[in-house]
């Protein structure tokens, strides 16, 4: 079978840790080249990227870990989301766009990792990169954590996404539904940190054993 790129190395790999709840386990490189078809140099490069989005843990002479949550720092992510979707509401389209236009693009069909890429994809169209860049950051790094909520609690991001999208610019309603949204995962997140059981199969393949 032929190898794979290393740009399809680096998505591979983060959609897996977006779609994860890690706990700190080193990462076994050498699994990664066997299962992914690929030499060390481009699974090394995609870690350390990785590493300095904040998915990943390098520490030198150790080697890559997958980065754990803390309840505070997840805490700080969702607040941050809260003010950038919020804050956008009240911000006319720099590029004159309807975003409505961009609704039709958040499809059941999609995992957390391609809705997150769609929604901050039109953030982007709509706003500029700074923004969708700040909150695809926050979003890639929550991923596990929304996913587990959406299974407990039923409500999921593309909802807020959806909202959001489908805002205006006086839309005080959307607004208040936005902070509920957040506001209400923050409260459980004691409870969506310590839920018991293996965490996502998509993640155990890489785990050292």
């Amino acid at each position: 079978m032929p190898s794979i790129s290393g740009r399809e190395v680096y998505l591979a790999l983060k959609r897996r840790l977006v779609m994860s709840v890690p706990r700190g386990e080193a990462i076994d490189v050498q699994m990664l080249q066997a299962e992914l078809r690929s030499s060390q140099v481009p699974i090394r490069e995609s870690l350390i990227a990785l590493s300095a989005e904040g998915l990943v843990e390098h520490i030198p002479g150790r080697g890559f870990f997958t980065r754990p949550y803390s309840i505070a720092e997840v805490a700080t992510c969702f607040q941050v989301a809260e003010l950038i979707l919020t804050a956008g509401i009240s911000t006319p389209d720099a590029a004159g766009m309807s975003r409505r236009k961009f609704v039709r693009d958040l499809r059941k069909d999609q995992d957390i990792f391609e809705m997150i890429s769609v929604f901050c994809t039109s953030i982007a169209r709509i706003h500029g990169t700074s923004r969708a860049f700040f909150l695809s950051l926050i979003l890639f790094r929550c991923g596990g954590i929304l996913i587990r909520d959406a299974k407990r609690h039923g409500e999921c991001l593309r909802t807020a996404a959806r909202a959001y999208l489908l805002s205006s610019t006086d839309d005080r309603t959307t607004k208040r539904n936005l902070s509920k949204f957040w506001q209400s995962r923050i409260e459980r997140l004691p409870s969506l940190l310590s839920y018991p059981g293996s965490d996502s199969p998509e993640f155990a393949s890489i785990r050292r054993v």
